[in-house]
């Protein structure tokens, strides 16, 4: 049987398999999954109770030029097991992102692509750099060094200049 759904918290060290299949254990992120994690959100694609397929979702708050900011969400750890993908998996998982993000009236998303070629099918057409200091917020690789993003509910893309976490009462 196969489920497309939003684990809760108390299930999310159930994605580590696939993250560490996918990432590799070398750079596997302790950090985020100890902490880190439980602030986000997470879609995945299960099988049998096994995760398939899978997108972590981050709140970010993006700053542009004149003070103006939105609250969107950063995607991060998209990963589809090795022997499971090509089948559509992936997509199928964040356009279950996107469609809650539809309903929360995000005005955009965003992603840092080890290849955007891989998420412009998806609307992942707009790209800018981060600076230095966004790379730990964003768990960013080295080598990496911009995000691509696709426009949810806003009519037009403005690039931001800064990245920072979102700010809660």
């Amino acid at each position: 049987m196969e489920t497309l759904r939003f684990l809760g918290p108390e299930e999310y060290e159930k994605t580590r398999e696939l993250a560490e299949i996918c990432f590799g254990k070398e750079d596997f992120d302790e950090e985020y999954y100890s902490k880190d994690i439980y602030d986000n959100l997470i879609a995945v694609k299960e099988r049998n109770g096994r995760i398939i397929s899978m997108a972590h979702l981050a709140e970010r708050r993006l700053f542009f030029e004149g003070g103006e900011y939105c609250d969107v969400y950063y995607i991060l750890y998209v990963a589809t097991l090795p022997e499971e993908r090509h089948k559509g998996y992936m997509d199928e998982v964040m356009s279950f992102t996107f469609e809650r993000m539809m309903e929360e009236k995000r005005e955009l998303t965003f992603l840092v692509p080890i290849d955007p070629g891989i998420y412009r099918h998806l609307g992942f057409e707009y790209d800018w750099e981060f600076n230095e200091d966004e790379r730990e917020l964003l768990y960013a690789d080295e080598g990496l060094n911009f995000c691509s993003a696709k426009l949810i509910c806003a009519k037009s893309f403005k690039k931001p200049v800064k990245t920072g976490l979102k700010c809660t009462k």
